[in-house]
């Protein structure tokens, strides 16, 4: 991941421009207060990037649909995800399987920058810092 510095304008406002900039882009800002248990991360994933009806709600399947987007007529897509900090926040279980938890999600979303390069980007923001999750 890498560190964005220079956003003069909200996290929200900055990826809406980009919508309006960008000719066939797709752009969904994911909300992370909407993401505080697997299963509400999994229902804003699934209402945001529509995915498709065979979606199987685990990591495996977010996985191949996350390097697919073949239901999307855009050519390129980019993800935002605000309040980062709080997905998974009132986790089942325990912190430490929250983190695993997020590490997983964030190699599906590293997987899927890595498998699609200059088609999807994805900007997360945390805390008021904003990273951009780039190809290895």
């Amino acid at each position: 991941m890498k560190k964005i510095i220079n956003f003069d304008k909200s996290f929200e406002q900055t990826i809406i421009e980009k919508r309006l900039s960008l000719n066939d882009t797709y752009v969904v800002i994911l909300q992370g207060k909407r993401m505080q248990t697997l299963e509400s991360l999994y229902n804003e994933l699934e209402a945001a990037l529509q995915l498709p009806s065979y979606f199987g709600r685990n990591w495996n399947a977010l996985d191949e649909c996350l390097t697919d987007f073949s239901w999307i007529s855009d050519k390129k897509i980019i993800i935002g995800i605000n309040d980062f900090e709080k997905i998974l926040y009132d986790f089942e279980f325990d912190i430490v399987q929250a983190n695993t938890e997020i590490e997983i999600f964030l190699d599906c979303l590293q997987c899927a920058v890595n498998e699609l390069k200059d088609n999807l980007k994805v900007y997360i923001q945390e805390k008021g810092v904003v990273y951009e999750i780039l190809p290895e």
